[in-house]
């Protein structure tokens, strides 16, 4: 049985603009990009629970090597839930509050 993968307003726009830079300094890397989130997205559809559980506890995360940015999301039922995707490097108190105004319990 498939999962179905919604993203949020927030997601797409975080992906939006992580886009709209790469066009600017690397647009090669804008095509790496979208290869590496379809096969995440296959991926969620199927497996959701094979990637890492994140510091929140219901909160999982699958990492952009081309980006080095981290999609984060939720299952819920058969939903998963893409909330955010952040910089890896962002201080972890600024992913929680984000994760916080996006996921709602």
């Amino acid at each position: 049985m498939k999962y179905r993968v919604l993203i949020v307003a927030e997601a797409e726009a975080d992906l939006r603009e992580i886009i709209q830079q790469l066009r600017v300094e690397s647009p090669v890397t804008v095509v790496k990009l979208q290869q590496e989130l379809m096969a995440i997205s296959r991926q969620l559809e199927e497996f959701p629970y094979a990637y890492q559980a994140s510091a929140e506890p219901t909160v999982r995360r699958a990492c952009l090597h081309s980006t080095r940015h981290t999609v984060y999301f939720r299952v819920r039922g058969r939903v998963v839930e893409v909330a955010a995707v952040l910089p890896q490097r962002i201080d972890p108190s600024l992913t929680r509050e984000r994760l916080g105004r996006t996921i709602v319990g």
